[in-house]
């Protein structure tokens, strides 16, 4: 396995690399490049705008995004947070949003500025 999937296992518990390449045809290349599009996606920004704002129409719709493309790169159990979350939208369950949102975002956020540090610094 590339030695950066390597290293994002050890900095990432989280991290199933396995899954992910089953994803991903087991290329390993092209799951860097998902890891690399995953970072410098507008994720993070539009999920806290959307809170903020209280946007909860797109707030669902960047969740539910976030929850399919964190399970294709590897992440299923942000992946299942990120589900709840846009359960709970879809279901005007604005309190969970409230209560479990920061976690989801923490989580992402941590991810995003580990992976940076290996798959960006590669190139």
């Amino acid at each position: 396995m590339k030695n950066e999937l390597e290293e994002l296992k050890q900095k990432i518990q989280e991290f199933d690399a396995s899954s992910a390449l089953l994803y991903c045809a087991n290329d390993e290349d092209f799951l860097l490049e998902m890891l690399e599009d995953y970072i410098n996606s507008d994720f993070l920004m539009n999920i806290k705008t959307y809170f903020e704002e209280e946007d909860w129409k797109n707030y669902t719709i960047k969740v539910h995004a976030l929850k399919s493309t964190s399970l294709m790169v590897g992440f299923p159990e942000l992946s299942e947070k990120a589900k709840k979350l846009q359960f709970a939208g879809e279901g005007g369950d604005i309190d969970y949003i409230k209560e479990n949102n920061k976690e989801v975002v923490d989580d992402l956020e941590r991810y995003c500025n580990i992976i940076r540090g290996i798959v960006a610094a590669e190139e």
